[in-house]
């Protein structure tokens, strides 16, 4: 966009914004909205990741197998595991985000705690999704390593979406201070 004019009270200073509009959104921390929309982004890969599996198990029988994978009661526990450790991650996720925003109004030490715990169920969710896409590619074999397999674009695109400062395992490291009494240790999150 050029020679647009944006009104002051539409904008906000990062990080450090103060709230322009009435509501809880315009409340929240910023850092904790830019950390809930890159989190949701590896969830959304091994959401992909499960259903394009799906699709290849049912067709697929690898080398020495005489049964497609979705037969193979091996490749039926992997995919159940994979399911639940989504729905737990983007379960956690979604607690995480309510009790952020039930916090924001309420501020002080409970405001802390939630943005710290919420931090770090980005990275629970972060490394869950690579838990899913791996073991998901792992269980398609060779076949997860063709550019025509929709697995091995997942196994790229999640590897790279987990590298974003949002998903640190140093939120682990502030999650567990803040629950210990601590301060913090930073102001990035």
């Amino acid at each position: 966009v050029c020679d647009l004019f944006v009104p002051t009270e539409h904008t906000h200073a990062f990080p450090d914004h103060r709230a322009t509009q009435p509501g809880l959104l315009y409340c929240l921390p910023i850092m904790s909205v830019f950390a809930w929309t890159v989190a949701v982004v590896p969830l959304g890969i091994a959401r992909s990741a499960i259903s394009s599996f799906g699709a290849l198990a049912g067709r697929k029988v690898r080398a020495g197998a005489t049964v497609p994978l979705a037969e193979r009661e091996i490749v039926q526990d992997g995919v159940g595991r994979a399911e639940t450790l989504h729905a737990a991650a983007r379960s956690l996720l979604i607690e995480a985000m309510g009790e952020l925003m039930r916090a924001t109004d309420a501020g002080g030490d409970r405001l802390i705690r939630a943005r710290a715990l919420f931090r770090a169920a980005c990275t629970f969710a972060a490394e869950s999704a690579v838990r899913v896409v791996d073991s998901l590619a792992a269980s398609a074999g060779a076949a997860a390593i063709s550019e025509t397999c929709a697995l091995e674009r997942c196994v790229r695109d999640v590897q790279a979406a987990v590298k974003h400062v949002a998903m640190s395992p140093n939120n682990y490291v502030v999650a567990g201070r803040v629950c210990l009494g601590k301060e913090p240790g930073t102001t990035r999150f």
